[in-house]
């Protein structure tokens, strides 16, 4: 085999061990939603959200320790999506109650 075929030979298994990591990536992410904490504020239209957790049940702790006074409404909710005029509702695939 000559030194050519070698170096096509080593940069296309580069290249497919690139395709597979991408497609796993993709993989890993359909079947380990984030889960992103979601609440109300009395007297207020607004919908709040924490930043991401990795699973249901961080989300429902971070639910739990952040009750406070006007805060109501809680839900935690898998691939949300943000609001995109003032007013609307996030948008999430699944939401669940949090474990209070």
């Amino acid at each position: 085999m000559s030194e050519a075929e070698k170096n096509n030979q080593s940069t296309a298994s580069v290249g497919g061990l690139i395709v597979l990591a991408v497609i796993g990536f993709f993989v890993y992410q359909h079947f380990h939603p984030k889960w992103r904490g979601l609440y109300e504020v009395t007297n207020s239209n607004a919908i709040y959200a924490s930043q991401e957790f990795g699973t249901y049940e961080e989300c429902s702790a971070w639910a739990a320790s952040s009750q406070a006074p006007g805060r109501i409404n809680f839900e935690c909710g898998t691939r949300c999506k943000a609001p995109t005029r003032p007013i609307q509702p996030w948008e999430c695939d699944e939401t669940r109650a949090p474990e209070l």
